[in-house]
């Protein structure tokens, strides 16, 4: 080989390493015998001409080798969807619900009255008790006798229980029932009558 091929040679070789190594090596042919054979010809112009023809050969294939990869699209994951909640209380539960509620207001409100009635009973009798009145008619629930002299004491059928306190003949069972006609004197003191006759009675309150 002549010095001047030997020094184009070197030419043609700093070119190729000037394209880089890795990108002869993955040209489409995958060899360099073209360019190898460039070596043959003796004529310097020739061998030129034939470096720069193999070299623009390997260019080509390297840029057709290294296609640009798109990248590849990004997936969500797929997010299994949950247990679905279980429902507590259904519509028939809820207005079975509401019927017992409005049960139980209904029987408070009718205990409230029963206990306002009460009450307002009980507050009429501590104040008839405090102002009794000076004359009433009750009807006679029962009557027994009491002491040495078997005076009669009467029940009333309001609950108050009345007893003589002076020996006087009393005659009964002529109404049904019998009534006692209280009333008050101006001293006082209480009198009554068995279904508005005579005797009149002097009477002691003992409940």
């Amino acid at each position: 080989m002549t010095k001047v091929s030997k020094i184009h040679l070197s030419l043609c070789v700093a070119i190729v390493v000037g394209l880089g190594v890795p990108q002869i090596a993955s040209a489409q042919d995958g060899s360099l015998s073209g360019l190898f054979g460039c070596e043959a010809i003796s004529n310097a112009e020739a061998q030129l001409s034939c470096f720069q023809i193999e070299t623009a050969k390997l260019r080509g294939g390297v840029a057709a080798s290294a296609p640009v990869l798109a990248p590849a699209p990004m997936i969500a994951p797929k997010i299994a969807p949950g247990p679905t909640p279980p429902v507590t209380d259904s519509l028939a539960a809820q207005r079975e619900s509401l019927a017992l509620e409005k049960q139980r207001l209904a029987a408070e409100k009718d205990r409230l009255a029963a206990e306002k009635k009460r009450v307002a009973a009980l507050e009429k009798r501590v104040k008839d008790k405090a102002n009794p009145p000076k004359e009433q008619t009750v009807a006679i629930a029962s009557t027994s006798t009491y002491g040495s002299k078997r005076l009669i004491r009467f029940t009333l059928e309001n609950g108050e229980v009345w007893q003589q306190t002076e020996e006087d003949y009393v005659r009964l069972g002529r109404e049904d029932p019998d009534m006692m006609m209280l009333k008050r004197t101006s001293f006082g003191a209480m009198t009554g009558r068995v279904n508005g006759k005579a005797p009149t009675l002097r009477l002691k309150q003992v409940k």
